[in-house]
């Protein structure tokens, strides 16, 4: 936005041709409306006197930094020769970020006319003032003697206020969400005279959700300060995901339900992973298809040790260990042992493991047990953690959906570490390390399946 004042003079020093001093310049701001990064012009149009109701009625010819009338061009008026020549200073500019200073001149030789134009790019609030002069000879020209007058000085001042808006950031009441359920999304670091307004880039929407805090269901959400038209860079983005609600496992095997989960104990912890899949626009992109792709091997869910690195592309690493090892396909109650970097004594687990005698029986040297269940109507596979897993109780949901013209796969891990009653500081720790690492390894899981799905095509 701009608050536009204005400040004008004329300055002459003397002369006999007063109709020339008598010229008070304004500047025209365009746009009135001013934001941070916006160009602003300045126009004086008309920005040389002329004498009323002569035959001149125009300014002086401005080329570089000379301004004439071209002395081989004779103007005539009633019949009458004349010549002027204008010996004149080009236009001087104070303020923020200048960019240019131009003059063009919209009429002829014998009757030009003016205009000054200034382009800014001014980061903050502040005063632009030009100044420019002009001397006149007259050469047989009507109504005037023959002679030089003195310079003419012209000056002309600006206010522009700029609005500057700060990125704004959001906090999330929870992330991970049931289906009956909202997150409470709350913005700061807009200023009290700005308004937020937020997007959802899951659901390709523009910015048309208002309000401050908001309450929102599943999706990836930005927030962003506007004010009189202006639009501040927007925050970086926060996703909230829904946990699809499941059968409770029967498969007896030492699974311990969500409902059985220590919520209120240090060391649990949740977290979640959306990766996207494929376009709709590719063949054979559908939720159904790559279920049923995700559900053609179990290690298509559960991590495998190519997995667990932060670089996303030793992904292949994880490929190529699995074309090694037998495919088996994902079922209700299908137990599989996961060989990890926490299934072994260098790991944190067994670190303490060793370290701490009480933590003797909460490891197993010969991988991570866990039991997966499929649900069809959700089109989720989860990995349920048993006895001897570092991180019983607990699982990971990873389930296969849609939004807008694209399928993802989100992966949510909730649950506590089976080492905090023996040490609560390494339950603690485990906790956070897997919360972190949780994000590449399952990330990696879906670049996977992700891959997989091109190897179809």
């Amino acid at each position: 936005m701009a608050l536009i004042f204005f400040s004008c003079s004329s300055i002459f020093l003397s002369t006999d041709a007063q109709g020339l001093a008598s010229y008070i310049p304004r500047i025209v701001p365009s746009p009135t409306i001013l934001c941070e990064g916006d160009i602003l012009t300045l126009y004086i149009n008309d920005a040389y006197p002329k004498e009323g109701g002569s035959p001149i009625d125009s300014r002086p010819l401005i080329m570089q930094d000379r301004m004439y009338s071209e002395g081989a061009t004779a103007c005539n008026y009633s019949g009458k020769e004349y010549y002027f020549d204008a010996t004149g200073i080009l236009p001087q500019v104070t303020g923020d970020n200048v960019l240019s200073v131009d003059t063009i001149n919209t009429g002829t030789i014998c009757s030009p006319t003016y205009s000054i134009i200034i382009k800014a790019k001014p980061s903050k609030s502040g005063t632009y003032r030009i100044n420019w002069k002009a001397k006149y000879t007259f050469n047989n020209y009507p109504s005037y003697p023959t002679g030089s007058y003195d310079i003419y000085e012209y000056d002309a001042s600006i206010y522009i206020q700029v609005v500057n808006l700060s990125k704004p950031s959001i906090s999330a009441s929870k992330q991970i969400i049931l289906p009956t359920e909202t997150s409470t999304l709350t913005a700061t670091g807009c200023s009290n005279s700005s308004d937020y307004q937020w997007k959802d880039d899951c659901q390709n929407m523009n910015w048309n959700l208002l309000g401050n805090p908001l309450n929102v269901n599943e999706g990836k959400y930005r927030v962003r300060c506007t004010q009189a038209g202006c639009m501040g860079e927007p925050s970086d983005p926060v996703e909230v995901v829904v946990k699809p609600i499941l059968p409770t496992s029967t498969c007896n095997l030492g699974e311990i339900d969500e409902n059985g989960y220590l919520k209120n104990r240090e060391d649990y912890h949740e977290y979640f992973k959306v990766t996207e899949i494929c376009d709709k626009s590719e063949a054979g992109c559908t939720v159904q298809n790559i279920f049923s792709l995700m559900k053609s091997d179990y290690r298509n869910t559960a991590p495998q040790w190519g997995d667990f690195t932060l670089l996303k592309t030793t992904s292949s690493l994880g490929m190529k260990l699995m074309s090694s090892t037998t495919k088996k396909p994902s079922s209700n109650c299908l137990q599989v042992t996961l060989k990890t970097p926490f299934s072994y004594p260098f790991s944190l687990s067994q670190f303490g493991k060793i370290i701490i005698p009480c933590l003797t029986n909460n490891g197993n040297y010969f991988g991570d047990p866990i039991v997966q269940t499929v649900d069809d109507n959700s089109y989720s596979i989860s990995n349920i953690t048993l006895p001897g897993h570092p991180f019983h109780p607990g699982k990971v949901i990873n389930t296969i959906y849609e939004t807008d013209c694209k399928v993802y796969i989100k992966s949510i891990g909730l649950g506590n570490s089976n080492v905090y009653e023996c040490c609560k500081e390494c339950g603690i720790l485990m906790a956070q390390i897997n919360k972190s690492w949780g994000l590449s390894i399952f990330e990696n899981v879906a670049i996977r399946l992700k891959k997989l799905f091109d190897i179809a095509k």
